[in-house]
């Protein structure tokens, strides 16, 4: 409902509380794991999904206690949430060669499982929400740093070394690979339309069209001297996206803004140092 910010520390391993009405910490949560990193909120805001070293926690929001733990492997995870009032793709990206066991997750909009990725055990696992325990897992061919769902929950896209995989929701079911899509391919983000998916590559990104699940666009990044893409989001009438990175140059932190209209990059702006994440509000 928009009324409280939930903000990881992972340096001291607690989650702070924020009220959005006056910008005061009213909670810290001390309980949902060691070293938590990515946040997401459920599609009716009831709960708060934390990845920590091991696994992911559950935070009831209604009271910010922890009701849930689920260890599931590694050492880093990141989240991605979609849902279907918001169709932001939130990624924290770091580098692959960096240390920790990145992972990645996604919550289904109709809140009834969360998608798990882990790019050392090289598998997609999946947890069923009513219950927060482990239903199923699949095997991925190669790393992947990112994760995305359609607006309906039919379909994941899953980014790995050199294309994207795609896996049926229905029945957890790699359908197909799609290639053309760029060297070492990360952040994934979908149109609120459920018309394209965005895809991050070394160099730029890709646009692939959801019906026939081809490479149909291209938008280079080089002419602009972007040395990497980091983070990706869509803004929620479809008509904008929006990816950091960093520019050749001191390693300055910039975001792209290019209209979907077109696919042609139309404003860059100098942000911080190495920007990883982005998100937008739902009025944006």
């Amino acid at each position: 409902d928009g009324k409280s910010v939930y903000v990881s520390n992972n340096g001291d391993s607690t989650v702070s509380v924020i009220r959005t009405s006056d910008n005061e910490v009213i909670a810290t949560i001390d309980d949902a794991g060691d070293n938590p990193e990515g946040l997401a909120a459920s599609p009716d805001g009831n709960f708060v999904y934390v990845a920590y070293d091991n696994g992911v926690s559950k935070i009831r929001t209604s009271d910010n206690t922890v009701v849930d733990t689920l260890d599931v492997g590694g050492d880093t995870l990141t989240l991605e949430l979609t849902t279907e009032e918001e169709l932001i793709a939130r990624e924290d990206i770091p580098s692959p060669t960096e240390e920790g066991k990145i992972k990645s997750l996604v919550v289904t909009p109709d809140d009834k499982f969360v998608y798990i990725t882990n790019i050392i055990e090289g598998k997609l696992f999946i947890l069923q929400t009513s219950n927060f325990s482990e239903l199923d897992s699949i095997n991925l061919a190669d790393a992947t740093t990112g994760i995305a769902v359609t607006p309906e929950g039919d379909f994941i896209y899953i980014p790995s070394d050199s294309h994207v995989d795609l896996v049926r929701v229905s029945d957890n079911t790699i359908v197909d690979s799609i290639d053309g899509v760029g060297d070492e391919p990360r952040g994934v983000a979908v149109t609120p339309d459920g018309d394209f998916v965005y895809v991050l590559f070394k160099g730029g990104l890709s646009v692939i069209e959801i019906s026939t699940n081809k490479v149909v666009d291209t938008i280079s990044t080089v002419e602009v001297f972007i040395a990497e893409l980091t983070g990706i989001a869509i803004s929620s009438d479809g008509e904008l996206v929006y990816a950091n990175g960093l520019a050749l140059t001191d390693a300055e932190g910039v975001l792209l803004v290019v209209k979907t209209s077109d696919n042609k990059l139309d404003t860059v702006v100098v942000v911080g140092n190495r920007p990883l994440a982005l998100a937008i509000t739902p009025d944006e």
